[in-house]
């Protein structure tokens, strides 16, 4: 099925099965533990706790399921992914796949009503470790898959499938390495599970197809902050250019300090 084939049904079966309703406000559950503290070397305290924000990073639909793609991070370090779906059109939510320590998940794209596929890697001192989730049935399970053999620097700069086999990545190592080639592409054959380099670039590349917008937007669906209510909204296109709040997600979720001694025993 073509992209503008699947976009098109997939926004007016969301337009009948969302309708005008209230949002949905999503809670995102953390809690940080000493052995987060110890990890990430955070440098917390019961007087100066460190906040810990949400931070979304796409919304795309399939039918009516819809996913948001993000992480969990203090001013310093980025602490886990996160990945929320949907099964309602935005009614309820939640999380769709483990949280990732020093994850960050970005870009989804399905290239059917079963195929999809989510990019994503770890943000240490340098992004590294680049991955995908991948799902062939229609995001109700997702599998990890690296997109080396080991680890690496670099992040997806952006990826395309033409089907549920064969797709294209850019890899940026975000310096320039020995070699002087900042960036790679790869190409797939076999749905997202191995990756074979077919070109290497000191200057940045782009795909020959265009990848949907990176909040969603191309599929009648985007992600706003608001800073009144310091939340990010998850928006459905109403028509004509109007956007209704189908859900809201917490930007600022916690604090992470050390926990609290267990009282002695009398």
């Amino acid at each position: 099925m073509r992209r503008t084939s699947l976009t098109v049904l997939t926004a007016a079966i969301l337009a009948v099965g969302v309708g005008l309703r209230a949002q949905t406000t999503v809670p995102i559950p953390f809690t940080c533990t000493a052995g987060d503290l110890e990890h990430f070397g955070l440098n917390c305290s019961a007087e100066q706790p460190c906040p810990v924000y949400a931070d979304l990073n796409a919304v795309e639909a399939i039918g009516g399921r819809v996913f948001v793609t993000g992480n969990l991070h203090t001013d310093s370090v980025t602490l886990y992914s996160l990945l929320f779906g949907s099964e309602d059109s935005g009614v309820t939510w939640k999380e769709a796949y483990e949280r990732v320590k020093s994850g960050s998940l970005d870009q989804i794209q399905f290239a059917d009503f079963q195929n999809g596929w989510i990019s994503g890697g770890l943000v240490t001192t340098l992004p590294r470790d680049p991955f995908f989730l991948v799902t062939h049935d229609g995001g109700h399970t997702w599998r990890d898959r690296p997109v080396f053999d080991e680890g690496r620097i670099g992040t997806i700069s952006e990826f395309w499938f033409d089907s549920k086999s064969t797709g294209q990545l850019i890899i940026d190592h975000t310096q320039r390495p020995e070699n002087g080639n900042r960036y790679e592409l790869h190409e797939s054959m076999t749905g997202g599970d191995t990756w074979l380099p077919k070109q290497l670039s000191p200057k940045a590349m782009k795909l020959a197809h265009a990848r949907p917008a990176a909040n969603g937007e191309l599929s009648g669906w985007r992600l706003r902050a608001d800073s009144k209510t310091k939340t990010t909204r998850v928006e459905l296109e109403r028509g004509a250019g109007k956007w209704e709040a189908v859900a809201v997600f917490p930007i600022r979720v916690a604090d992470c300090k050390p926990p609290e001694p267990k009282p002695d025993p009398q």
